[in-house]
């Protein structure tokens, strides 16, 4: 489905519903609100930085090249567009090669943050904080 598609946008029932399109107080975005591809190229964008890789486009398309064996420019680029403009991401100065990096902002960092707390908390496991090793959520029992 493209950005543009106007299928799924139907609000929900009540402001608080699961899958809510709404923006949130903080001026974030809910995760359901993106799409399949802006969700991956955040995460791709985000793993090529811990990584220490570039992440420009090129490097991008190489890191989603198994789940998008035909990403090309006319669907990445407005795609990273995007998640620039809901200031996910930060477009940073063009290199010597004349590529663009980008980077998640404070903003897109706290979304994935909050994916993974979810999909931990799913699956019943316990987050550690690499930098100090205490859990960064308790358990229930």
């Amino acid at each position: 489905m493209h950005d543009d598609d106007p299928r799924g946008f139907e609000p929900p029932a009540r402001a608080d519903e699961p899958g809510s399109k709404r923006l949130v107080a903080d001026g974030g975005r809910r995760w359901p609100s993106l799409t399949a591809l802006q969700r991956d190229c955040l995460e791709g964008i985000a793993c090529l930085e811990r990584e220490g890789e570039p992440t420009h486009e090129a490097a991008l398309a190489r890191e989603l090249e198994h789940t998008y064996p035909n990403l090309d420019d006319t669907r990445l680029y407005p795609t990273i567009t995007v998640l620039v403009g809901h200031a996910l991401l930060e477009r940073g100065e063009r290199r010597g090669d004349g590529r663009v990096e980008y980077t998640p902002t404070d903003a897109g960092r706290a979304l994935l943050r909050a994916r993974i707390e979810r999909l931990a908390d799913a699956c019943g496991l316990i987050l550690v904080d690499r930098a100090d090793g205490t859990p960064t959520r308790e358990t229930d029992g």
